[in-house]
């Protein structure tokens, strides 16, 4: 980062990382491309199989994958922000809402 904003340079980092080495060296970089598709990265879960892993929650885990994919999940996934950024950060792409998230 030192280096890309001593030379005037681009630098390739998440936004997150990115956002908070700005707020301890306050370099002159900003955020160029914050929403494009092809650099989305994706949480997933996965239950494992309580017949395999001994102890597991089951249930628990099942309900915890719901969540994310709930609409007022996804609605206020929508709605985090980071200072400074106009648009949000994080783009919910459950399963059921291809466009402009995730092709068809």
């Amino acid at each position: 980062m030192a280096l890309a904003a001593e030379r005037g340079a681009y630098v390739f980092w998440g936004l997150t990382p990115f956002l908070r080495d700005q707020k301890a060296a306050h370099r002159a970089l900003e955020p160029l491309v914050t929403s494009d598709p092809l650099l989305q990265r994706l949480m997933v879960s996965i239950v494992v199989n309580a017949e395999r892993v001994p102890g597991a929650n089951a249930v628990g885990a099942a309900k915890f994958q719901e969540f994310p994919l709930l609409p007022r999940t996804q609605a206020r996934i929508m709605e985090i922000h980071y200072p400074g950024i106009g648009q949000a950060v994080w783009a919910p792409a459950g399963r059921h809402n291809p466009g402009s998230v995730l092709p068809d």
